[in-house]
């Protein structure tokens, strides 16, 4: 399934799945927007602020299939770190270095983590600092 995150002002997130409706949904002042269904949880991640890299953590309570993406502060996609990977019940890290996938550093300013399993999402905040 394919959608969109379009970041607009006052610091909203609007998920759009293209052709079926859009979502709105606010980011409360922690920059984290989570319907997870209780299967899965995007913990966050450390360091935030950030340099070099920091590492996402995720719990899973069954196995599932996830996907996890990094958006610039426009809503465009900038990193695709997870795609339909299976997941088995744990504690799961996954590293982002900064960079895209070109292995170009990226700018700094605020990005967005989501975790997804195709029916619900999990977004977080992160700020980079080069």
């Amino acid at each position: 399934e394919n959608y969109g995150v379009d970041i607009i002002s006052g610091g909203n997130a609007v998920f759009t799945d293209f052709g079926s409706y859009r979502v709105e949904l606010v980011l409360g002042s922690s920059g984290v927007i989570d319907n997870s269904p209780g299967e899965w949880a995007l913990l966050g991640n450390y360091p935030n602020p950030f340099n070099s890299g920091t590492e996402i953590v995720f719990k899973t309570d069954v196995q599932v299939k996830l996907n996890l993406d990094v958006y610039d502060a426009r809503g465009r996609l900038v990193r695709k770190l997870i795609s339909a990977q299976r997941f088995n019940v744990g504690t799961h890290r996954v590293y982002w270095d900064g960079r895209s996938p070109g292995g170009s550093s990226m700018a700094s300013g605020i990005y967005f983590f989501v975790l997804d399993d195709a029916k619900h999402r999990a977004v977080r905040k992160v700020v980079l600092i080069q």
